[in-house]
């Protein structure tokens, strides 16, 4: 998918089978992987400013670069993540649409978004961690009136921080796309009001082809009011 980072993917996949690569690397050669990425996604992100309506790919093709150490994606995982691209193709030019990958991902995967000109902003996170590199950047998200979320994993710490990190007392701020998340093939993760967030996905959440025809503006979809949830710490 990707094509100009090419030259780092081996590295990326060296990083993927050892978590402690980038541990081991003296620091001119972090320094030189992390700033290609970040020169390459600042040569191709659109800058749309970030306001009102957004998308918001967590981790997008996290699983597909995951089956380096684990089984290939199946059926339904390969149609969440054509569902994530779906989403980004309809929103671009209609919406801002960030990007928020890890390193190794984003040279892996995800900066082909960027090169077919998907993305507008990119926010790159600590690996295997939602956490961003540089806060800053995670904050200029509040901008947006309403996120759409999609990627990976749902129920897990990545999906779920940005959830927590966004939510706001109007419940139509942060909406999942429901069928354009995937959890993880390993089992529970770490959990972040999985009840709480369980249930506002089935209320709150809408399908890819809805996310898609309010994107090109021929219909708002049905978004019911959430009414009472289980009461949840929301802080990450």
């Amino acid at each position: 998918m990707p094509r100009e980072l090419r030259f780092l993917q081996e590295l990326a996949r060296e990083a993927r089978l050892n978590p402690d690569l980038f541990d081991a690397l003296g620091e001119d050669d972090f320094i030189f992987f992390t700033q290609a990425c970040r020169k390459h996604a600042q040569h191709h992100a659109k800058r749309s400013p970030l306001h009102g309506e957004g998308l918001l790919m967590v981790h997008p093709f996290y699983r597909m670069v995951e089956a380096i150490h684990l089984d290939l994606p199946d059926a339904a995982e390969k149609r969440g993540m054509m569902n994530m691209r779906a989403a980004a193709e309809s929103a671009s030019g209609a919406m801002p649409v960030a990007l928020i990958d890890d390193f190794p991902s984003y040279a892996l995967a995800s900066s082909g978004l960027a090169e077919d000109g998907l993305v507008d902003y990119v926010v790159f996170t600590r690996n295997w961690d939602p956490s961003p590199m540089r806060p800053h950047e995670a904050e200029n998200l509040h901008w947006l009136s309403r996120a759409f979320l999609c990627g990976c994993y749902g129920g897990g710490r990545c999906l779920s921080y940005y959830f927590t990190e966004l939510y706001r007392p109007n419940a139509n701020s942060a909406i999942h796309i429901k069928d354009a998340i995937l959890y993880s093939p390993r089992g529970p993760l770490k959990k972040l009001d999985t009840e709480f967030e369980r249930q506002y996905i089935e209320r709150v959440g809408i399908t890819t082809d809805a996310f898609v025809a309010l994107a090109s503006g021929y219909v708002e979809p049905r978004i019911s009011a959430p009414g009472p949830l289980p009461a949840a710490s929301l802080s990450p």
